[in-house]
């Protein structure tokens, strides 16, 4: 599965690490921990022990990563409040059959999702563990309360069951 994780910030960039032991993996997100991902892979500390994860792909900018679309599964990882501009950043990455994702805080992000690329590319997902940038390059998962869940706005519930078991 091809995935792109936009917000690589503390959130996001865990889940893109962890997932490109399996998947390919892109990131994109801020200067300077781009850099560093691209330098030296992207580190993983805390609960879940400390591995850096070198197999993925890493920009400061959608455009970059275009000649790669269309995405298989683009999880948008931002602030909520940067959910519409996000979104339509990778619009042009969305494929017929791309599933966009957030993984976020707060109420209401699925319906901008959806507004922008329809109902039926759109999925919810929820992940109640906490993560922080510690520096550039590094993140540190700090606590772990449930497993992450997702689900199509659309109730297909095996596209749902297909992105799971790929995470």
């Amino acid at each position: 599965m091809k995935i792109l994780v936009m917000g690589a910030g503390a959130i996001g960039s865990t889940f893109g690490g962890f997932l490109s032991k399996s998947q390919d993996v892109t990131l994109v997100g801020r200067e300077p921990h781009i850099s560093e991902i691209r330098k030296k892979g992207i580190k993983i500390s805390g609960i879940w022990g400390e591995r850096i994860f070198k197999n993925l792909h890493a920009f400061t900018s959608v455009r970059e990563c275009s000649k790669s679309a269309p995405y298989d599964l683009i999880l948008i990882t931002t602030k909520s409040y940067d959910t519409e501009d996000a979104v339509i950043q990778v619009l042009p990455l969305v494929g017929k059959d791309s599933l966009v994702t957030s993984i976020q805080n707060g109420i209401g992000n699925e319906e901008i999702i959806a507004k922008i690329v329809g109902k039926e590319r759109t999925m919810g997902g929820m992940a109640i563990f906490g993560a922080l940038l510690v520096e550039p390059g590094h993140v540190k998962v700090t606590v772990y309360a449930s497993e992450c869940l997702f689900g199509t706005l659309s109730g297909d519930i095996e596209r749902s069951k297909a992105i799971a078991d790929g995470f």
